[in-house]
């Protein structure tokens, strides 16, 4: 049986962001343990094809599966990702043991500081808009449909690249992911309301991930180090959410929970495609017990079905 000797292995994507990540895991550790960290990088299926756009590599967890396989043949202790990363169902030998505290999950605009679009007015104007998500793709066609969509993947530092060479106007990017980083100074942001533009399932949290042959004893420690349990909850609803669609993180889907008096309220949604060409947003917002987090998402996405399958006044065409 495998466990830690010397410094825990991090295993992490091959991206300043990722690095970034794991270092505010191995932070943790030290604190909650006294334990060092080797952080050991990995260049991902999803990192290898940044010309397509995720849901076009033909793979689940294109962001995941290398370092699963490292933890499969003992290279690594655990690996880091960020939640949102995480296909809604893990194989069998695999299990998160800790969601870590979550950051702001909402989303930003990024440009140059003299762009007009970022003015009071930003979204009035035409523009372009650099991204990737299907879900932040349908959410600028909700409320803004005169904005063109560039396709933009690549780490968050060669988007930047991109879009100051003229491939775009502006970005939209997750603020967790830049507050992690640290703001480019040469750019400024603005801030969306997170009641237009809501995250995905798991934004602002990290998650850490074992294989089943991880011993029980380090498992407890480093759960008891690493986990945040409020976020614990709200993730593990959203991501029961997902499961309840069958669907995951590159489907148009979005679900935020909030922890309110020993309660969770939940928001989610998604957006579907119409034969006319329109979209359909469904959305809908369930509150259960802390402790029913399977049931508050399970719940909630078959109340999303039933909205799918009858319509009614959740459902919204674009």
């Amino acid at each position: 049986m495998r466990r830690p000797r010397g410094p825990i292995r991090l295993g992490s994507r091959n991206s300043e962001l990722a690095l970034k990540q794991a270092g505010c895991v191995a932070h943790l550790i030290h604190q909650g343990m006294g334990l060092e960290s080797e952080i050991i990088p990995f260049t991902t299926v999803g990192d290898e094809h940044t010309n397509l756009p995720a849901t076009g590599i033909g793979e689940l967890g294109v962001f995941v599966s290398s370092l699963e396989k490292a933890l499969e043949k003992g290279e690594i202790d655990i690996a880091v990702h960020s939640a949102k990363d995480l296909p809604s169902v893990l194989a069998a030998d695999f299990e998160v043991i800790a969601f870590t505290k979550r950051i702001n999950p909402s989303e930003v605009l990024l440009g140059p500081e003299d762009s007009p679009v970022l003015a009071e007015n930003f979204l009035d104007r035409n523009c372009q808009i650099g991204t990737s998500s299907l879900r932040r793709r349908a959410l600028l066609q909700k409320h803004y449909p005169h904005v063109q969509v560039v396709l933009m993947r690549g780490n968050i530092g060669t988007r930047i690249e991109k879009m100051k060479a003229g491939s775009c106007d502006l970005l939209m990017l997750a603020r967790a992911g830049l507050e992690r980083l640290g703001f480019p100074q040469d750019l400024c942001l603005r801030s969306l309301d997170l009641s237009d533009f809501p995250p995905p399932a798991g934004q602002g949290s990290l998650a850490v991930e074992i294989h089943k042959s991880f011993p029980s004893r380090w498992r407890e420690t480093l759960r008891m180090s690493l986990n945040h349990a409020e976020t614990d909850f709200c993730v593990r609803a959203e991501r029961t959410f997902l499961r309840g669609l069958n669907m995951g993180c590159h489907h148009a889907v979005h679900a935020l929970a909030r922890s309110i008096n020993g309660d969770l309220l939940l928001h989610a949604g998604l957006f579907l495609p119409a034969q006319d060409g329109t979209v359909f947003h469904l959305h809908h917002r369930a509150r259960a017990k802390k402790e029913n987090f399977n049931a508050l998402g399970f719940g909630l996405a078959k109340k999303i079905k039933d909205l799918a399958k009858e319509g009614g006044r959740s459902v919204e065409r674009i």
